[in-house]
């Protein structure tokens, strides 16, 4: 039986690998998140968002908006 938890992992240890590089680089960013002090997971997290904030408005710009109808 497969889980659903069951991502790619990255051979550096228990990082999930999407495939998206820009994505990856985020994620490989907060390496182990889990050693650190809450203030800096804190920090480290809100860093991971901004990121991946970017990489969405990115693929954002990249989709063509339909032109309105008059």
């Amino acid at each position: 039986m497969t889980s659903t938890d069951d991502a790619p992992m990255s051979d550096a240890g228990r990082i999930p690998v999407t495939g998206n590089h820009a994505v990856d680089r985020v994620l490989e960013e907060l390496g182990e998140i889990s050693e650190l002090s809450p203030s800096d997971r804190l920090a480290k997290l809100a860093k991971a968002q901004d990121g991946l904030t970017r990489v969405l408005e990115r693929s954002r710009e990249s989709i063509p908006m339909p032109k309105p109808k008059n």
